[in-house]
């Protein structure tokens, strides 16, 4: 794996010039946002959202439309929705816990349905996320078969091709970069069984596919495991790195730090973003739950009692400023989930594509926002008795960029 050393060693003097100055922060007065330069670096700090509250966009009163039925034709009924794409045409495809995928018109009509359990060409064992290419090309990462497939917009297949097999866990496919090659997110660990706060290095790496060469963009590390007896658990609350293609560059967010990057595909730091958002603070009660929550699992580890290791399980003051991030593919817009513990409907914090806070958005209750795509969300909605449907809103009050 080739190391670009430089541009680690920059990211890293950008990141500690950040908080050093918390970026810009003390600087900024209620409803300003500042931008600064820092060793070549555009560091946009906001104090407030652009949308107050009651004059926020917000989500249709209903979905514009709804696909999924309890009882009925079989191509309407959802095992589990694994995944759910807007498409250019105004269609949606989905990806079922049954293996399939299936694809249904801007009215909600089934139009095709592909795939299937099985180690065929275009049939899948555990596919595990779906992604847009260009023309509402789709690709397909399968866990289980280690592999990805790319499907035409007729659902027709193109290409399958082997993930790499490398490591503990395995790279994740985590997108597509502009000139074909695969983004991945490789997890590294200290060998062993090491006792207390592990340090965890999360690696992002290219790779054309089927080949073995693999480029390093960037690498980001902070501690996130804790050591016990003969295994480990995540810190509290603890959150890895999320990253997303955006044209020629990268996304890459930080719920801890409360954070995204703009990184270019050589690994160097364009631009950080931050903003002034309230965060949850960690309560005793909280703590709590959390050691009795993992009791069992660390007695397993242990071969004995929890009492005791887990007295010196460390927890942060407070929960971490959002969990996931979705990119409007029309707009360019970034969408981070604010981070919550309970059934609290999710509430998306909104950048604009300058980096600066441009609102807050909550979603309906049971609702989860899977993507964004001209002015419209779907995601998928749970009833009273656990059965998902898609759902499609339409967004009003956000205008262009």
């Amino acid at each position: 794996m080739r190391q670009r050393a430089p541009s680690i060693r920059r990211a890293a003097t950008v990141l500690a010039a950040c908080l050093l100055t918390a970026c810009g922060a003390a600087d900024v007065l209620p409803g300003e946002t500042a931008v600064t330069d820092s060793a070549g670096v555009r560091l946009v700090h906001s104090a407030a959202p652009r949308h107050a509250l009651d004059a926020a966009p917000r989500l249709s009163a209903e979905p514009e439309l709804v696909i999924g039925v309890r009882d009925g034709d079989p191509v309407y009924q959802f095992s589990g929705l694994r995944g759910s794409r807007l498409r250019e045409d105004g269609g949606v495809v989905v990806i079922d816990a049954s293996r399939q995928i299936r694809y249904f018109d801007r009215v909600g009509r089934h139009v095709r349905t592909v795939g299937g359990q099985g180690g065929g060409p275009g049939e899948f064992q555990g596919p595990m996320s779906l992604m847009t290419l260009p023309g509402d090309s789709l690709m397909v990462s399968d866990f289980q078969l280690r592999r990805a497939t790319v499907l035409d917009p007729e659902g027709t297949v193109l290409e399958v091709f082997p993930l790499p097999r490398v490591g503990l866990p395995p790279p994740q496919l985590v997108d597509v970069l502009p000139d074909g090659r695969l983004l991945h997110s490789v997890t590294d660990r200290p060998e062993g069984w090491p006792t207390g706060v592990v340090e965890t290095t999360y690696i992002y790496t290219a790779v054309a596919p089927g080949r073995a060469a693999v480029d390093t963009l960037f690498v980001r590390g902070r501690p996130a495991m804790f050591g016990v007896g003969n295994g480990m658990i995540s810190l509290p609350y603890a959150r890895g790195f999320s990253a997303r293609v955006d044209g020629e560059t990268l996304l890459v967010a930080d719920g801890q730090a409360g954070a995204v990057e703009r990184i270019s595909l050589d690994g160097l730091v364009l631009a950080r973003y931050s903003w002034a958002a309230s965060r949850l603070p960690v309560t005793e009660s909280m703590k709590d739950a959390h050691r009795q929550q993992r009791a069992p699992s660390v007695a397993r580890m242990t071969g004995g009692s929890a009492e005791g290791v887990l007295d010196d399980l460390p927890f942060p003051d407070s929960l971490p400023a959002f969990d996931s991030m979705r990119p409007d593919r029309g707009s360019g817009r970034i969408w981070l989930r604010r981070f919550v513990v309970d059934a609290t409907p999710h509430v998306w914090t909104v950048l604009d594509t300058d980096g600066s806070w441009l609102a807050d958005v909550e979603m309906p209750p049971g609702f989860s926002l899977s993507d964004i795509l001209d002015g419209r969300i779907v995601g998928v909605w749970w009833d009273e008795f656990d059965v998902p449907y898609v759902h499609v809103y339409a967004l009003h009050g956000l205008a262009a960029p």
